[in-house]
C-alpha cells in the first residue's frame, strides 16, 4: 500500500533475522523489495523511557515504481 516514491522505516526485533518458516519467508519478502536492514547496538533502547534489552534492527524499503 506504499505509494510509488515512499519510504517505509520500521524498528523490528532483531529475531526476523534468524530463523526458518515465516521469518524465513519475511526475509525473502524483505529481499525481494530490496529492503535495507540494519541491526542496531545490543544496547539502543536500554535507557529509554520504557527500556528493554531486545535486541532490534532498521528496516527501510524504498518503494521505486
Amino acid at each position: 500500500m506504499l505509494a510509488d516514491g515512499g519510504r517505509l522505516v520500521a524498528i523490528a526485533s532483531a529475531g526476523i533475522l534468524l530463523g526458518n518458516g515465516k521469518r524465513a519467508e519475511f526475509r525473502q519478502w524483505l529481499d525481494e523489495q530490496e529492503a535495507d536492514i540494519e541491526k542496531l547496538p545490543d544496547d539502543t533502547f536500554r535507557h529509554s523511557d520504557r527500556p528493554t534489552e531486545v535486541q532490534t534492527c532498521l528496516i527501510v524499503i524504498d518503494k521505486r515504481g
